[in-house]
């Protein structure tokens, strides 16, 4: 049986495959199995990890769920301990993920910034997606390996990131987070149309930049610079429908490209 912990005032949480924990740390330590139903109609899910934002309220919970049948099907879900009657647990909300394929979900991080914003570790390196969307987001400047754990340093402001054969790297979190919430702001704005897009992309820069577009996977597609107001186009009708990002190398303003 595998376990994580969670710290949160004078609780830990544990978790297995289908069953969360939590230990009460009193003079009386009580170990309580949630085995609440993590099921629906359609899914057999299994919990894959377990993470609490230190800006909710005290026994909120985000469930990493992935389907045991269809195993490219991951789900979030925002639960509530209440703490006399754990068994059945209040289900806040529950967000379904689009991933593409190749990529396993590992772990899980919310933002104590944004609480819709969530890190996820891979086996093809970190992402974030915007629980509201749904849509994964690769991280490029961390590099693409497989991510076992992450862990935030709140102290440092500094994630921790577990890897598998690779040792651990440190990355700014707010820096990382603040990509993905202020993806356009008045000094570095960003203009992409049409979008979604056929066949030419074009792209309007306030800024200069060198700018690269990457598939969802976290591959590069290509790289170009772009000069401070002047509109950039580029074909781009050769490659494969689905959703890319362009990136900014120095402003690190992210933009979703849809191609159809």
């Amino acid at each position: 049986m595998t376990f994580d912990q969670l710290y949160r005032t004078n609780r830990i949480y544990t978790f297995s495959h289908n069953s969360i924990y939590r230990i009460n740390n009193s003079f009386h330590i009580s170990l309580t199995n949630t085995n609440f139903d993590i099921r629906d109609p359609e899914r057999f899910y299994g919990i894959v990890d377990i993470d609490i934002s230190e800006n909710e309220d005290i026994g909120t919970l985000y469930l990493l769920l992935n389907d045991r049948i269809e195993q490219e099907h991951f789900s979030i879900w925002k639960i509530k301990d209440i703490e006399q009657d754990f068994i059945t647990p209040l289900i806040l909300e529950k967000y379904d993920l689009t991933i593409p394929d190749g990529i396993v979900l590992n772990s899980i991080l919310i933002s104590d910034i944004d609480n819709n914003i969530a890190l996820l570790g891979t086996n093809i390196g970190l992402y974030t997606v915007d629980l509201t969307e749904g849509i994964l987001s690769p991280e490029v400047d961390i590099p693409a390996v497989a991510i076992t754990e992450l862990s935030y340093s709140n102290q440092l402001n500094k994630i921790h990131i577990s890897t598998y054969g690779r040792g651990i790297w440190t990355a700014e979190f707010k820096q990382i987070i603040s990509n993905v919430t202020n993806p356009n702001n008045i000094e570095n704005n960003v203009n992409v149309y049409p979008n979604p897009v056929r066949d030419k992309l074009y792209i309007e820069s306030s800024h200069t930049d060198n700018f690269k577009l990457i598939s969802i996977q976290g591959i590069e597609i290509m790289n170009f610079k772009i000069n401070a107001n002047q509109t950039f186009s580029k074909d781009i009708k050769d490659l494969p429908d689905g959703i890319y990002w362009l990136i900014g190398s120095e402003s690190g303003i992210s933009k979703k490209v849809i191609k159809i």
